[in-house]
């Protein structure tokens, strides 16, 4: 699982956890007079606190919508062709590479995913069907082959590329049908 959706997934398991922690706080007061007023007269003692906790929120809330703009924000890789540099969105690799996996495997529906990182180093995350270990390293040979050419020639990227496979237990289409 990518980095990013790790980290969406932990706020979002805080936010509906804090959400249903205030939900019972709220029926507890309904039922605790002591407690409304000890609450009460912390929101009307001290101010300095008050503060303090509006700010600690805000920061918490700034940096978490900082993060999950560096998350989402738009990456694009840089392909030099001798007319000059320029960008590519990953959604182009990601069609290139999805109809070559479909081609390999016609009879099966399999996601991929492509996935910029440092360096501007391209990641191919591909599921596969599951085959025996001889034929999957005679694939994978084939497959880095062949997705190094496509690369090359669609989009003139010569280095070195990651290719992630997970195998899925998906069945063939034509046992679905």
């Amino acid at each position: 699982m990518r980095t990013a959706n790790v980290l969406f997934s932990a706020v979002q398991l805080i936010f509906v956890v804090t959400l249903f922690l205030l939900g019972g706080l709220f029926l507890g007061l309904a039922h605790a007079p002591h407690f409304r007023n000890e609450i009460a007269q912390f929101f009307l003692s001290d101010t300095t606190r008050l503060m303090s906790i509006g700010y600690v929120i805000l920061g918490v809330a700034a940096l978490l919508f900082f993060g999950f703009y560096a998350m989402n924000r738009s990456s694009f890789f840089q392909v030099e062709m001798h007319s000059g540099r320029f960008d590519v969105d990953p959604s182009v690799i990601q069609n290139y590479v999805q109809c070559y996996w479909n081609d390999i495997f016609p009879d099966y529906r399999l996601d991929t995913q492509i996935v910029i990182r440092r360096g501007k180093k391209i990641e191919i995350l591909a599921e596969m069907p599951e085959m025996a270990d001889e034929e999957l390293t005679e694939l994978l040979t084939q497959i880095e082959n062949e997705l190094s050419c496509l690369l090359e020639h669609s989009l003139g990227y010569r280095s070195e590329f990651l290719v992630t496979v997970t195998h899925t237990s998906k069945k063939s289409l034509k046992n679905s049908l």
